[in-house]
């Protein structure tokens, strides 16, 4: 199998890792040909990596732009920390360069959970500098990276109507349906997915957050309750929505707080106040 080897002394941030005699090889490829070769027979968007470079990378380079609650994949890193202390990281985690807007040189592809615990395991030991192995892509586009990441996330398990529509939140409809279709998504569900992301206000939908077993009835609740609301009923409910965010929630418990709230501002419980 084609792929660098990992040398005990590893080069400065950015440089290629060189080929040398060691006991890990990494490959250089993210998947395999034949997955390419599939998609492309199905007419699906091309998600494969043009080109990519193998590095080693500072923790502080990398910033994971998407929403903390996006994937719902934070279980386990502390298992997945000591696996890394006694064995070392098997497999790199998969960056882009963010550009120089962006408030680190890299952006999260895939492997959070291998980040998130390699950060743990660098706050146990003390290290000053901590790095971690990353496999640099180039990909042009906002749907190329979304597809990428849910492609990654699809090989764990298969992600719920939720995650999905977190996934989707930043494209344009037409980038939407690219996304969906090169995940092969039946018709209804595509259906679905739309009316969650047509009826539920953007902001509402990244307070919730996406969770492995919220799926789409109780977002389509949320919608619809959202549509009885008049216009100044939904600024005073937007308010208080956003008074009472707080981090950690469970997502099924934030989507029970939202509905309450919205059934406190709806114009029959207005009227018997």
């Amino acid at each position: 199998m084609d792929g660098f080897i990992l040398p005990a002394n590893r080069p400065d941030p950015g440089h290629p890792l060189p080929r040398e005699d060691n006991r890990l090889i990494v490959p250089t490829t993210l998947e395999p040909a034949r997955e390419r070769v599939r998609a492309h027979a199905k007419g699906e968007p091309e998600v494969a990596l043009a080109t990519s470079r193998l590095v080693s990378l500072a923790l502080d380079a990398i910033v994971d732009d998407r929403p903390r609650d996006r994937f719902g994949d934070d279980a386990g890193i502390a298992e997945l920390a000591d696996s890394m202390a006694s064995l070392g990281q098997t497999t790199p985690i998969v960056v882009y360069p963010a550009g120089p807007e962006a408030a680190a040189p890299y952006g999260m592809i895939s492997g959070r959970r291998r980040l998130d615990a390699r950060r743990l395991l660098a706050a146990r030991q003390g290290e000053q500098r901590p790095r971690i192995d990353a496999l640099v892509v180039d990909m042009a586009t906002l749907v190329q990276r979304v597809a990428r990441q849910l492609a990654d996330h699809c090989h764990n398990r298969p992600p719920s109507d939720s995650e999905l529509v977190q996934a989707l939140l930043d494209l344009a409809d037409d980038a939407r349906a690219e996304v969906m279709a090169s995940l092969a998504l039946d018709k209804a569900r595509r259906c679905y997915l739309r009316k969650i992301l047509d009826r539920v206000p953007v902001f509402l939908l990244r307070d919730i957050g996406g969770d492995p077993k919220l799926g789409r009835k109780p977002l389509l609740s949320i919608g619809d309750l959202w549509s009885r609301l008049d216009e100044g009923a939904r600024r005073h409910a937007e308010r208080e929505i956003g008074r009472t965010r707080r981090e950690g929630i469970d997502p099924r418990a934030r989507v029970r707080e939202i509905a309450t709230t919205l059934r406190s501002f709806s114009e029959p419980a207005r009227g018997e106040a």
